[in-house]
């Protein structure tokens, strides 16, 4: 994908160029932003969410060794979409000028999982970008997740219009993880279960196109935290806490409403990890 921007506002072709790396094609697409390399095909849905890091110029020759152009910038781009099945996009994108000073966005690389992000992290030594401040009411957002009538499904409540299960999720999940739950918790739905006079509430959902990977999320309105439960493809188990430090010190109650899901929808585990919130992930298959 390639596109010409100007300095008002960066306006794609529609024409295959031959000129300049004739693998790359032109699709027909909208105006983008102004200093946002986005793509442009989401940018009328109000569910996107993007966020940019900066990657350093000097990389340039490494990701596009056969480009002459001048090197103006490099960012990568990660996109997610709550639209229908939620999806999401991480690319590398460079910004050249040519020698007639028009300019450029080219995409150098396409991730196509966090995994691999997460590892490109590390390798470049780049840092978090960081986050804009949102006025979130946790104690709010519980007490809805709690009283809410009007969703019954883990569907219908990514859907809020106030965004406030995404929000929920967003604070209480831990960061790296939240676009995969929200993936996951995107497909064919499972209802709403409430324990004990709706103290702790439950839902769950496949991933859309990929059912055996899941997500279960279970929520302590009381104490008001959350326990997320990622179903890998193959089976395994992930369980992730921001509160509890040790897999022992979950209640009771999240192992029964997991294991009453599990029956429900038909699934057993291979393997069990607990990550809590020494960010230490541990093996407690035995535990479970």
């Amino acid at each position: 994908m390639f596109f010409f921007i100007s300095s008002k506002k960066f306006q794609a072709k529609s024409k295959i160029q031959s000129t300049f790396l004739e693998i790359l094609s032109f699709p027909t697409i909208e105006i983008l932003t102004p200093g946002k390399y986005l793509l442009c095909f989401n940018l009328l849905s109000s569910t996107i969410k993007s966020i940019s890091w900066e990657i350093p110029k000097k990389f340039c020759k490494d990701f596009a060794p056969n480009i002459k152009s001048k090197c103006l910038d490099l960012k990568v781009i990660f996109q997610y979409k709550n639209y229908r099945t939620p999806f999401t996009y991480h690319y590398l994108y460079g910004v050249f000028e040519l020698e007639n000073k028009e300019k450029i966005i080219l995409i150098l690389k396409d991730f196509h999982s966090d995994e691999e992000f997460d590892e490109f992290k590390v390798a470049i030594g780049i840092e978090e970008p960081e986050k804009e401040s949102e006025n979130i009411n946790i104690d709010e957002l519980y007490n809805w997740i709690k009283d809410q009538t009007e969703h019954n499904n883990a569907n219908a409540l990514i859907h809020d219009k106030e965004n406030r299960f995404d929000n929920l999720i967003e604070s209480e999940i831990p960061e790296s993880k939240v676009i995969k739950f929200l993936n996951n918790l995107g497909g064919p739905p499972n209802g709403v279960n409430y324990y004990e006079n709706r103290r702790y509430v439950t839902t769950s959902a496949c991933k859309g196109h990929e059912c055996p990977s899941k997500a279960f999320v279970f929520f302590d309105t009381t104490e008001k935290y959350t326990i997320g439960l990622i179903r890998e493809y193959e089976g395994d188990f992930r369980i992730y806490s921001k509160t509890h430090k040790e897999f022992k010190n979950l209640p009771k109650v999240f192992n029964k409403a997991v294991k009453e899901w599990m029956e429900e929808v038909g699934i057993s585990k291979k393997q069990v990890f607990f990550t809590g919130s020494s960010e230490v992930t541990i093996e407690v298959t035995k535990d479970f």
